[in-house]
């Protein structure tokens, strides 16, 4: 499956919608004892963006109670590398911290939609879909 800029654009609108709470009914996260073990891709995709304002955790799988393994800072740049949608129907990205060799899974919530990048120009990033649990 491939993600059109504007699709994903539209996925970062409906995160921001149900992390804002704007009367949307949300799932309630993992909790630690069920999250699946750490998770770690070798996919390499398509585009980039930029992280929220704030600081933000990386985890060890697409779910928010799963373990931290580094941080992220909000204006950094992060590199898609494939994406997954967890059992709430959240989105998620492994995504490689733009400059160093940190990586993680980062929930799309927490990206600033307007400012992804479509690497080669095709008008879609993040074309893979990471495969394996």
């Amino acid at each position: 499956m491939r993600i059109p800029v504007a699709r994903a654009l539209r996925a970062g609108i409906v995160a921001a919608l149900l992390t804002a709470g704007l009367g949307v009914a949300t799932a309630q996260p993992a909790s630690a004892a069920s999250c699946p073990g750490s998770w770690y891709p070798n996919d390499n995709g398509d585009g980039s963006g930029i992280m929220k304002a704030g600081t933000w955790n990386l985890k060890g799988n697409y779910y928010s109670d799963c373990a931290n393994v580094g941080t992220v800072d909000g204006g950094e740049r992060v590199w898609f590398q494939c994406w997954s949608v967890n059992d709430y129907n959240n989105l998620w990205w492994y995504v490689r911290v733009a400059g160093t060799n940190k990586k993680g899974w980062i929930s799309a919530a927490n990206i600033t939609a307007e400012r992804m990048t479509d690497d080669n120009g095709d008008g879609v990033i993040a074309d893979k879909m990471c495969y394996g649990l």
